[in-house]
């Protein structure tokens, strides 16, 4: 089985980080791939982003290392967020946050793939490959555009209901839009699929 994982709000609590980045003074148009180290150097050289994992988003990490896949988009889907900062400065900006994350330590830095506005060109491309290899895989995202590419190929897809304030300390909340089975964390997901294995 193989999961097709967004990453902000998903697997990283990017909310958090924003708020650290206002007690820092930090705008939205002063994001680089430097302002990690920027942050580390402010609040402490200890200072650690993996602590933005979510605690059961790593769980599930830890125990699928070898069939998750992550698809991540650089831009955002609000045209006006994208005109302070150039698309090459956007994406130096989620390889530096992905990194500063430590999933690919987990993963494996190959299975992290980071996209433009659309993930549609990239979740088909993994759709072939795993077809053709009789692979069974889902995609999980916090964004309705997203979830909607994936349904529009036939790919099985939740919907990571961000609304449920998953950042602020309570479980994941996800809902199949397909299946319309409503998901509170990451391991109640992983009990949905084992449960519904064979319909995938």
């Amino acid at each position: 089985m193989k999961y097709i994982l967004d990453f902000d709000g998903v697997i990283f609590n990017t909310e958090a980080l924003k708020k650290v980045m206002v007690e820092l003074g930090i705008e939205a148009k002063d994001r680089s791939s430097d302002m990690f180290a920027q942050i580390r150097e402010r609040k402490g050289g200890d200072f650690d982003f993996t602590q933005f994992v979510f605690k059961d988003a790593l769980a599930f990490l830890e125990a699928h290392k070898g069939e998750c896949v992550v698809v991540s988009s650089y831009q955002s889907i609000n045209p006006d967020n994208n005109k302070s900062l150039s698309d090459e400065v956007q994406k130096q900006y989620q390889v530096a946050k992905i990194a500063s994350s430590g999933i690919g330590d987990i993963i494996g830095s190959q299975n992290i793939h980071i996209v433009g506005i659309s993930k549609k060109e990239k979740l088909a491309q993994l759709q072939r490959t795993y077809t053709d290899l009789g692979e069974a895989f889902c995609f999980v995202d916090d964004r309705e555009v997203y979830v909607t590419e994936a349904l529009s190929l036939g790919i099985r897809a939740y919907f990571m209901n961000s609304e449920e304030k998953r950042g602020s300390g309570i479980e994941g909340y996800i809902h199949s839009e397909k299946m319309k089975n409503e998901i509170r964390s990451f391991v109640d997901f992983e009990k949905h699929i084992e449960t519904n294995r064979e319909d995938l």
